[in-house]
């Protein structure tokens, strides 16, 4: 689980990563009389993905990531209006436990 700007990542037991937007989610909490059982926490967008979520790496705004699952696969994901998820690496050999994204600040010519 991870948090950033109004957004929450989870990663369930069942294959799926969740963007979650939680902007009213404080204001909500504080309101003793909502009727709203979710206090406002709304799924932005999900990916079903091969295996369980075992390790993850976001860029600062949540709109690109790189996920590792149980299985030996890592998925590139794209939240934004792609909305796109690609399956770069497929059974890799050995458990993969953790995953860095390194953003590219200049561009090649």
């Amino acid at each position: 689980m991870t948090t950033i700007k109004h957004k929450l990542l989870t990663g369930t037991s069942n294959d799926c990563l969740r963007l979650w937007n939680i902007k009213n989610l404080e204001v909500n909490l504080e309101q003793t009389n909502t009727n709203d059982s979710n206090y406002g926490l709304t799924i932005q967008d999900e990916f079903q993905l091969d295996d369980e979520i075992i390790s993850e790496s976001f860029n600062n705004t949540f709109d690109m990531s790189i996920v590792g699952t149980s299985c030996g696969s890592l998925w590139y994901i794209c939240w934004t209006t792609e909305r796109a998820k690609t399956h770069p690496v497929a059974s890799h050999t050995h458990r993969i436990t953790g995953v860095i994204l390194i953003e590219v600040t200049h561009s090649y010519k």
